[in-house]
């Protein structure tokens, strides 16, 4: 360790020009908080330089004495279609700001490094080693094969470059970056999360009935929490055609709700090619609205925990995450059977044993409906796998993942300032054009709002 960082506190900065509404915010609060409430500060000192908003317009509730805003309030006034433009024409803004704060710091941790710092800047001279939580690669998985997509590879090369360590929560994403990023794998470090449930997270039978009386919903169902975007709704609705067909008077209703859900309900106008999908599957199969599924859309954090445990069964078909998503951390707090996915980060948590949920080939409806009927067909065994998930999973807490974070910290820190011999990979040129630019602001408003 130098000397230097033994006789001070190690500064940290968390560096957040844009914060999305889902995972993302909750892993950067929970863990701020968790530093706050359980560090010496004579060892560790924290500053967040962000936004007092989040890319929906809801207010996050920063601790006010490590809070600087970032450009004040503009930020307010660019949500919605006009986030990706504040993004864009603010990025010398945004480092010119970081580069004055970042020379009182020895580290600045990234929660969300994507339209974050856009490393086309030369940060070579920065003495403050950076280290960018990389959750997932979804501009892969997804096969976003276009300029928007290219933008996000660029500066996936451009973060190996440029960053003294890199945080992921599976090591299925640590190894893509290894393999398509030319990441040394020494760099690479494998943080699994905790549970991302709400504070108020109580699931217990009096708030499953009660929210079953506020919101009218039926005494089995399944729950799919958060489903938008690349969680795949369109799957999960195809699956629920085909139980109905197959189950007859034994079929479950499915309840869909979060953020983002309220556009399948069907007197909704959005112009959007996914959701008119999911809503020409629901008429192709006949289902009716209130009976066979009911979408709740945005629910007060008191209300989720009674959700879930009224549920006879969570799906979570998502396409791709970074680890256990907070939707399977939900479920298995409220000891719910789960049916999810097979993608890589979560069979690196669950198995393919079949012991803690039931898996099903992404984006297969098919396969999906068999796991729903063998969850249905053999209740005992489901309730089990539950109980199982439950014993394994929701043991770590959050007070884990912040000293496994500050153990990196420290190893950077006790390098002494960091050094870099690095050269930007060049940015993709990115014609703006009125019809990209609507594209690429679509996808980044469903990526922020479900990350």
């Amino acid at each position: 360790m130098s000397a230097d960082f033994q006789n001070r506190p190690c500064k940290v900065l968390i560096f957040a020009p844009v914060v999305g509404r889902g995972g993302a915010r909750r892993l950067l609060l929970r863990l701020l908080q968790t530093w706050l409430d359980t560090t010496d500060p004579e060892r560790w000192q924290f500053q967040v330089l962000s936004q007092p908003v989040d890319g929906g317009g809801e207010q996050i509730p920063w601790p006010p004495h490590v809070f600087s805003p970032l450009l004040g309030n503009e930020i307010e006034d660019h949500l919605g279609d006009g986030l990706l433009d504040f993004l864009e024409v603010n990025q010398d803004r945004f480092f010119q700001t970081l580069r004055r704060h970042a020379a009182e710091v020895d580290v600045i941790w990234l929660p969300h490094p994507w339209w974050t710092l856009r490393l086309q800047r030369q940060v070579v001279d920065l003495r403050a080693h950076i280290v960018p939580t990389v959750h997932d690669f979804a501009f892969d998985e997804l096969h976003w094969q276009d300029e928007f997509g290219d933008r996000f590879r660029a500066e996936a090369r451009a973060f190996v470059q440029a960053s003294s360590r890199l945080i992921f929560s599976s090591n299925y994403t640590l190894q893509k970056a290894s393999e398509r990023y030319d990441m040394p794998s020494e760099l690479g470090k494998v943080i699994y999360l905790a549970d991302f449930v709400p504070e108020s997270f109580e699931p217990t039978e009096a708030e499953a009935s009660r929210v079953r009386a506020a919101y009218q919903l039926p005494e089995d169902y399944w729950l799919a929490f958060h489903a938008i975007g690349h969680k795949d709704p369109l799957t999960i609705f195809e699956a629920l055609a085909k139980s109905k067909t197959q189950l007859g008077k034994h079929f479950f209703p499915l309840v869909i709700a979060g953020v983002g859900t309220e556009q399948m309900q069907p007197n909704t106008q959005k112009n959007d090619p996914d959701t008119d999908k999911i809503k020409q599957c629901i008429r192709n199969a006949g289902l009716e609205y209130g009976v066979d599924y009911h979408v709740l859309g945005y629910l007060p954090d008191g209300d989720i925990a009674g959700l879930y445990r009224g549920a006879s069964g969570c799906i979570s078909a998502s396409r791709s995450e970074a680890g256990l998503n907070g939707s399977i951390f939900e479920a298995q707090r409220a000891q719910v059977p789960l049916i999810h996915s097979d993608i890589p980060p979560f069979m690196e948590r669950l198995g393919n044993q079949g012991e803690y949920g039931l898996h099903f080939k992404c984006g297969d409806s098919d396969d999906l409906t068999r796991a729903m009927i063998e969850q249905i067909s053999r209740p005992e065994a489901a309730q089990r796998r539950a109980a199982a998930a439950h014993a394994k999973f929701c043991g770590r807490t959050w007070q884990d993942v912040a000293g496994d974070y500050l153990e990196v910290f420290e190893d950077v820190c006790s390098s002494g300032p960091a050094t870099r011999v690095w050269t930007p990979p060049p940015a993709p040129h990115i014609p703006l054009l009125r019809t990209l630019r609507r594209r690429i602001k679509k996808k980044i408003r469903k990526w922020l709002g479900g990350a």
